[in-house]
């Protein structure tokens, strides 16, 4: 060996030498920590949705992890996931892996509630009946299950706000109900005080509102009709509501028979007097509105000619007039 080489060789400290086997080390065991615990499991199941129920444990959710063989050591998670956040920190929800990632990645996805999937934004309008809320979400949801959606909407015919909201595509029908009706519990509260100081129960101004989202078109007429309807309550005239028919039969208002004015429901307001016995579809703040300040007139009559235009009658007299001139 060069005399030059070999004195610049023997005067390189010796710390220098540690440090690089230190650091290999430290490589070898990394490297081996990450084969057997941080990466993807050879089995790792792509396109999975994987689901944490509300009040899962941080144990309960790796050990569910491990099984699904999305991670490969239940302990590493638990370990990253408290050095990270903490125990309380993981989010419910569905979570969708859509290819193999890591330990690191899978437990930072779900302490900030990284779903990976979607959702899907449905529009409510307002008005519709729940049948008609499960044909809206079955066409915006993917494999979407109207039978369970109408079983858990039993009784809440009425009270599922409409609005728009955001659902993923495999979120349960009770889910999208309870959501549907909370929103409905949150709109309300602020017309309490208005609905007791109006002598009318709840029930009765949400009956009255799911009539008109289907008997006005305007956003005038809305508490004129909300004015007659209240009116011939009062005087003991049957409401004679076509949207309660058609809420009966299924069919449009047009298409309405005497045979159908005649059916004995509890929904017919030709038949019986007073409000139906529970709401016909799911009304709107406007409609809920109406329904607590109707217009004072001396109308007791109206009908819409094909412009969607009402015209309204004080006398039953007028009101053939009214026919006579605008439904032709």
């Amino acid at each position: 060996m060069d005399e030059n080489l070999y004195l610049e060789e023997k005067s390189k400290p010796k710390w220098l030498k540690y440090i690089v086997i230190i650091a290999m080390f430290f490589l070898v065991i990394f490297g081996l920590v990450s084969f057997l615990f941080l990466n993807p499991p050879s089995k790792f199941p792509i396109n999975k949705t994987f689901t944490i129920e509300k009040g899962h444990t941080l144990k309960t959710v790796s050990l569910n992890l491990k099984k699904d063989r999305i991670i490969k050591s239940a302990v590493a998670f638990q370990t990253i996931s408290i050095l990270v956040g903490d125990e309380k920190s993981i989010k419910a929800g569905d979570y969708l892996f859509e290819k193999p990632i890591g330990l690191f990645d899978v437990a930072r996805r779900i302490l900030i509630g990284e779903s990976g999937i979607d959702s899907n934004k449905v529009t409510i309008p307002e008005g519709v009946t729940n049948r008609e809320i499960s044909n809206i979400l079955a066409k915006n949801i993917k494999n979407f299950d109207q039978a369970k959606f109408l079983i858990a909407a039993q009784g809440k015919e009425g009270y599922l706000f409409p609005d728009t909201y955001f659902f993923f595509p495999n979120t349960e029908p009770k889910v999208i109900v309870d959501a549907l009706a909370n929103n409905f519990n949150k709109k309300i509260e602020e017309y309490k005080d208005r609905i007791e100081a109006s002598g009318k129960s709840s029930k009765e101004i949400i009956i009255m509102a799911s009539i008109l989202e289907r008997e006005a078109f305007g956003s005038e007429d809305i508490y004129t009709i909300s004015g007659i309807l209240w009116s011939r309550i009062e005087k003991g005239i049957p409401l004679q509501a076509d949207a309660t028919i058609t809420y009966i039969t299924g069919r449009g208002s047009s298409e309405i028979t005497l045979a159908d004015l005649a059916i004995d429901s509890k929904w017919n307001t030709y038949k019986y007097k007073g409000l139906p016995i529970a709401p016909i579809g799911n009304p709107g703040v406007r409609a809920i509105d109406a329904a607590l300040n109707p217009e004072e007139t001396d109308y007791l009559y109206y009908l819409h000619d094909a412009d969607g235009v009402a015209h309204y009658g004080r006398t039953f007299d007028e009101h053939k007039k009214n026919k006579s001139l605008y439904l032709k």
